[in-house]
């Protein structure tokens, strides 16, 4: 289980259970009741190659990540190892935070790129202190006395495999805005894709609607998504509450979900792995202490990059990382994705939060980014029925969900800060424009007209304009940006 979708399971079918019934050991209880491993403060972890994935055991509780069969098989033993040792690290070194320790011991040698890992970690500590409402210089300072202790020879880098590469893109792949239009491109320019679902524990009701997607999906373009179980995404802190997020964890998950992609790709003899990050993902702001803060740095243009050098690192040298949405703005998004692929952008969903709502629909309908993406469509003239959203947002009760009007969301990193503002300041003139009603539009004609007006042409400069390209692999910029000057030229 846990690789390929099964198409037999019907769709009413409740979530998948296995991994609820595995004990969270992080969930209500303090750690320190949870086994004698965690009251020494002295965690004892060991990654296993097994034939369906990697299983990685800490302490006493084990988690396995399952991969596609037919790709783990290809993937040679050697690189099996490395990726195993890697990933593990990778997947672990946030645990102190979460459970006071004082030093790690892996029973693996030192990884080949714990120095970039750590690198990265770091440079994400100052989202988890904002949305933690602690200080940057804290985590720092406890990142430095952390220990990480390893056992047995050092690892040497991985010799090139010499694999010739197809004109093919391995996608992680969420159903998103960002990702279908993606996809949606890769058909239109003659990529190949190979589609990549990561199952998360913590999620169960996100991957039942993904897994429901998937199967209309496949019905209708004869295209499989793969998945991949994440086991040890319950790692991560959890949320504790409905209304309380937890964060310690979360810093490199789509780096985890790169290394993961490895098999994958090796096997798909892939050209490309093409994460979908857009431009406001390079988007920072200076913390009260001076600190640099991005809300999502590991999906920055700087760390898209670094992936590349992490693959290159574990031996896939002719893997390219890259994303093709990165000139673009949310608002832009939308826009091309729904114009231009419109039998894809129907599958379109990015709510991932934990609600009682996600249980009926696949959007909660009550969460920051659930209504971001509300008024960007209606901003580009869009019906949100389209893709079954099921709650009119322009309802005054959702003031707060909006970074606009409020900007203390803590649903999600980006939308607690006040980075999207602008962009939803021109969403709700556009939405103003295209004659939708509310309470909200109200508040805004009030409020915030007069300043969107006399802003307009600079903003529309920003959120439909065509930014940076540096992740765009040089092959394939310039079918790419011909298809965005098209859909934009009348929108500046």
């Amino acid at each position: 289980m846990g690789t390929d979708i099964s198409f037999e399971k019907q769709e009413d079918d409740p979530p998948d259970s296995s991994l609820l019934k595995k004990e969270r050991f992080l969930i209500k209880e303090s750690p320190k009741k949870i086994g004698s491993f965690f009251v020494a403060k002295n965690i004892l972890i060991k990654p296993e190659i097994r034939e369906n994935g990697i299983k990685i055991n800490v302490g006493e509780v084990s988690f396995s990540i399952i991969f596609p069969k037919e790709t783990w098989e290809k993937y040679p033993q050697t690189s099996k190892k490395i990726l195993s040792e890697n990933l593990t690290f990778t997947l672990t070194l946030h645990l102190p935070y979460l459970l006071g320790a004082k030093s790690l011991k892996y029973q693996m040698p030192e990884p080949i790129i714990k120095n970039i890992i750590e690198e990265g970690f770091k440079l994400s500590l100052p989202a988890t202190a904002f949305l933690k409402s602690q200080k940057t210089s804290e985590l720092l300072k406890k990142f430095s006395k952390i220990e990480y202790h390893f056992n047995g020879k050092e690892n040497s880098i991985l010799d090139p495999r010499s694999k010739k590469s197809k004109n093919l893109a391995v996608l992680p792949f969420t159903f998103g805005k960002d990702s279908l239009l993606t996809y949606g491109l890769c058909q239109e320019i003659g990529i190949e894709t190979v589609p990549v679902y990561v199952k998360e524990p913590i999620t169960q009701w996100e991957n039942y609607h993904k897994e429901k997607l998937a199967r209309r999906f496949f019905e209708e373009f004869k295209k499989k998504i793969l998945f991949i179980d994440n086991e040890a995404g319950e790692l991560r802190e959890p949320d504790w509450s409905f209304n309380d997020r937890g964060w310690y964890g979360w810093e490199l998950q789509l780096t985890q979900f790169g290394l993961m992609l490895l098999p994958i790709a090796f096997s798909k003899q892939a050209r490309y792995i093409l994460f979908a990050n857009e431009q406001s993902c390079n988007d920072k702001f200076l913390d009260e202490e001076g600190f640099w803060c991005n809300p999502v740095y590991e999906q920055s243009s700087d760390w898209t990059l670094k992936l590349g050098q992490i693959a290159q690192f574990l031996g896939m040298e002719e893997l390219k990382t890259g994303s093709l949405v990165e000139p673009l703005h949310d608002l832009s998004i939308i826009k091309i994705l729904h114009s231009r692929y419109p039998k894809i952008a129907k599958y379109q969903m990015s709510c991932g939060e934990n609600t009682p709502e996600l249980r009926y629909h696949r959007w909660c309908g009550n969460c920051s980014k659930c209504a971001r993406i509300y008024i960007l469509c209606l901003a580009n003239n869009i019906n949100p029925k389209k893709i079954e959203m099921p709650n009119n947002m322009l309802e005054l009760k959702y003031k707060s969900k909006f970074a606009l009007f409020n900007g203390k969301e803590k649903g999600y990193g980006y939308d607690a800060t006040q980075l999207g503002r602008d962009e939803q300041l021109l969403a709700f003139l556009l939405a103003y424009r295209n004659g939708y009603k509310g309470d909200l539009i109200d508040f805004f004609k009030k409020m915030y007209l007069k300043e969107a007006e006399k802003r307009e042409k600079e903003l529309r400069e920003k959120f439909f304009g065509i930014h940076s390209t540096k992740t765009v692999p040089a092959e394939l910029r310039k079918k790419v940006l011909k298809i965005y000057r098209q859909e934009l030229q009348n929108l500046i």
